[in-house]
């Protein structure tokens, strides 16, 4: 994120009084980068957002001021620790802010690569205030998904980028997430990203790491090399993830779990990780999953 910032103009950057993890907590950001400028007024802003969203009602849409003019920025109130800032840019952001963006696996990487690069407009999302614990974190980060869906719905989007996990999501992914997210589903896959850390021991695949977790769960996942490859330590992570996310939950140092199609797992918990100097719940996989026998 701290990258992603650094690459916006002094007086973006400034207005938003950004903020990262850590004493301050965390200050969601995203860029919804627009083939062209626009503007929307609040008013329309909060009919797509309450077309959007059952879960979520919307108590207040308006400015700053009183009065908002064509134009300018103002902000969304989704209720208590739901408040967040659209900030509307009438020129490309610099592209070095996507310079190590990944994109979801089912993305078409080449095309959104394109679309954003000839991107002419943008809008910068924020939540108001910082977060500090894993509750007031994923009711920011649905006010902030939700209002990006809703302006993407309604103006020429090609990318959601996510400061926090470093991640670019295509228009329709962010509103198809948008549209099922609820208490039964959190679309952990657009604030999150999982990245491939270091070259692994012999014979084992590297360790990957998780980015943007941290605020629902206090760290961040890691998953130490082994025997299993990339899809499955990618998939045992998303199920540990999920789980943190349900009630609040927690685990001790040491907790095992047997994850379908990885195997036996242990946790440990860590105050570094491999490739990101947070704490983290590192995975080690203690017993690899049976293979099933041909019938």
């Amino acid at each position: 994120m701290i990258g992603a910032i650094a690459a916006l103009s002094p007086k973006i950057a400034n207005g938003l009084q950004l903020e990262v993890l850590g004493m301050t907590g965390t200050r969601f950001v995203a860029l919804l980068a627009l083939a062209e400028p626009c503007w929307v007024a609040p008013a329309d802003l909060g009919g797509r957002i309450r077309e959007l969203s059952a879960q979520i009602s919307v108590h207040e849409i308006g400015g700053v001021a009183k009065t908002v003019e064509e134009g300018e920025n103002y902000l969304v109130s989704l209720g208590a620790r739901r408040v967040v800032t659209v900030a509307f840019l009438y020129e490309p952001v610099p592209l070095e802010t996507f310079a190590s963006a990944i994109l979801p696996p089912q993305a078409d990487v080449e095309s959104v690569a394109e679309a954003v690069a000839h991107h002419r407009g943008a809008i910068v999302l924020g939540t108001l205030r910082a977060v500090h614990d894993p509750e007031s974190a994923l009711a920011a980060a649905e006010a902030l998904t939700l209002t990006a869906a809703a302006l993407a719905a309604l103006l020429p989007a090609v990318a959601l980028y996510w400061a926090e996990a470093d991640l670019l999501t295509t228009p329709t992914h962010l509103y198809d997430r948008a549209v099922q997210m609820g208490p039964e589903f959190r679309p952990l896959d657009m604030w999150t990203s999982l990245r491939r850390v270091g070259d692994g021991a012999t014979g084992a695949w590297p360790s990957l790491v998780s980015r943007g977790f941290a605020p629902f769960a206090g760290r961040e996942i890691e998953f130490a090399p082994c025997e299993l490859g990339p899809g499955e330590m990618a998939l045992a992570m998303w199920a540990l993830m999920h789980h943190l996310m349900e009630g609040g939950a927690t685990l001790a140092d040491g907790q095992s779990f047997d994850i379908p199609g990885a195997g036996i797992v242990k946790v440990r918990l860590a105050q570094n990780g491999g490739g990101v100097s947070l704490p983290v719940y590192r995975m080690t996989l203690e017993q690899p999953a049976a293979e099933e026998s041909a019938v």
